[in-house]
């Protein structure tokens, strides 16, 4: 079976909503696992849903596109966010920059360019997953090594705390 990448898509204008989310079910590979039309609804499906990608407008009912990036922090894994808006200032960019979203773009905008902001989104997770496994390759063969059990346990410790603080 295909690695599936889950998408949930979160915008206050339903019309705009469909469009991208017709779009993104052209891609194969992408499922669209829910759309929301309020943040309080975004939130009830990040936690079902568990979405990698996470399409959001900043204006939304209920709980803006901020709150929900502050909340999707607090989940054990927040999905990487694409935030499409019509409202922009830099203040908020820098905030929503540091809440941990890899991409603006201003409404009105291609929908084939969101497709291919996505397809870059999940080709960087892809290289960090590999990259992780990489390391934890490597901190398997340091652990297998003949040494004292606390200085193997001393490196492996350190690797893992390492590989967490990076991922």
């Amino acid at each position: 079976m295909e690695n599936r990448v889950k998408i949930l898509i979160a915008d206050g204008n339903e019309e705009f909503c469909d469009h991208v989310k017709r779009r993104l079910e052209q891609v194969p590979g992408y499922e669209i696992v829910g759309t929301a039309a309020d943040g309080q609804r975004a939130l009830e499906l990040m936690r079902v849903t568990k979405p990698d990608i996470l399409v959001l407008d900043l204006m939304l009912s209920k709980l803006d596109g901020i709150a929900v990036l502050k909340r999707a922090r607090e989940m054990d894994k927040a999905p990487a966010a694409l935030v499409l808006t019509g409202f922009m200032t830099e203040y908020v960019a820098n905030m929503a920059a540091s809440l941990g979203v890899q991409y603006f773009m201003t409404k009105p905008c291609e929908l084939d360019a969101v497709a291919e902001r996505i397809h870059e989104m999940t080709a960087i997770d892809s290289q960090l997953r590999q990259n992780a496994q990489r390391r934890q390759e490597v901190n398997i063969e340091r652990w297998s090594r003949p040494s004292s059990t606390r200085s193997a346990f001393r490196r492996t410790s350190r690797a893992i705390s390492i590989c967490a603080r990076r991922s």
